[in-house]
């Protein structure tokens, strides 16, 4: 970069309540420790900053209380410490949000539920989503009439037996928490499967439950599959 002329003074330009066409920053192969712009109550119908080949402390842009038509930040080839972008009362005609879910997690279980019980299968404690699952009760008794239950955020959202989530109709993907996906009744051999819906966000808890309404005591075992925040 060339010196600057000794005649040089640096100058300042304070705009204010105006209306202003185009404003252009080009900064080329410059090294900034920190580039800031305030602008207050103004009407803009386009603002560009193009930076290129540069690397930049922090660029704070601060727009309050006015209608920007377009804003363009292109900024290339360059390593920038911070960027902080404060709006405030805008018209945002899309604005694209996804939380960052940590990764997949497993919980096992395999359970005797007691005669006349109704016991926690597995459960899980924080933010997050759920990727799915399976229940299994395989019996020589049959125990169609007992319910699943599950609890979302210390809510109970669902409880249904096998047989009443055949006729309720609850055998298809993605018709409620859970869905049926094997009746099995016959030759002394009694199978239930529910298999849990898939994308169900969590907010502080997720708990899944046998209600075991028989006389006898009945295996239940399966997975929950989840990720956490």
């Amino acid at each position: 970069m060339a010196s600057t002329p000794d005649w040089y003074t640096p100058t300042s330009t304070d705009i204010t309540a105006q209306t202003i066409v185009s404003l252009a920053i080009d900064i080329v192969a410059q090294t900034l420790t920190r580039l800031k712009i305030d602008i207050d109550a103004q009407t803009l119908p386009l603002l560009v900053m193009d930076i290129a080949s540069q690397s930049i402390g922090a660029i704070n842009v601060d727009l309050s209380g006015q209608s920007v038509g377009n804003i363009a930040i292109d900024i290339a080839a360059q390593a920038i410490g911070n960027i902080e972008i404060d709006i405030a009362a805008q018209a945002l005609s899309e604005l694209q949000n996804r939380p960052k879910y940590g990764a997949a997690e497993t919980g096992t279980f395999n359970v005797s539920i007691g005669a006349t019980s109704e016991d926690t299968l597995v459960s899980m404690a924080g933010s997050g989503i759920i990727y799915g699952g399976t229940v299994y009760n395989i019996d020589t008794i049959n125990h169609g009439n007992d319910e699943l239950v599950i609890v979302v955020d210390g809510v109970e959202v669902f409880r249904q037996s096998p047989n009443v989530a055949v006729s309720a109709g609850y055998t298809q993907p993605f018709s409620n928490y859970a869905y049926l996906s094997r009746h099995w009744e016959r030759l002394l051999q009694y199978k239930y499967i529910f298999v849990i819906t898939k994308g169900i966000t969590i907010e502080s808890s997720y708990e899944i439950l046998w209600n075991n309404i028989g006389a006898d005591s009945t295996p239940v075992k399966g997975v929950l599959i989840y990720a956490t925040i």
